[in-house]
């Protein structure tokens, strides 16, 4: 069984180990003072690393409703650019005008 006649398995294999790669990183450069702990980091790391498509498919969950939360929350109003006359509230030119 060659890698070569598998393209998925290289493809898998590649991803496995950038992905140790980098959490091995992100361990060493985030925990700079407490060199015990970034030993113990190489268990989630290679963890991360033969679950990469499933920690892929979460990042891009995560992302996705991100986004879509950021498309569908109303703009907001600064209340102190809002000037009142009356019943009307006019805007300043930073914020959306609402008129009643």
């Amino acid at each position: 069984m060659a890698v070569a006649s598998h393209p998925w398995l290289a493809v898998y294999l590649c991803g496995a180990v950038v992905v140790t790669v980098v959490a091995l990183a992100f361990a060493a450069w985030s925990r700079k003072d407490d060199a015990a702990a970034a030993r113990l980091a190489g268990a989630p790391a290679l963890l991360a690393g033969a679950l990469w498509p499933v920690v892929a498919v979460g990042f891009v969950q995560w992302l996705l409703i991100h986004l879509l939360t950021k498309a569908l929350e109303p703009p907001r109003l600064h209340r102190a650019a809002l000037i009142h006359y009356g019943s009307r509230q006019v805007a300043t030119a930073h914020s959306r005008v609402d008129a009643a």
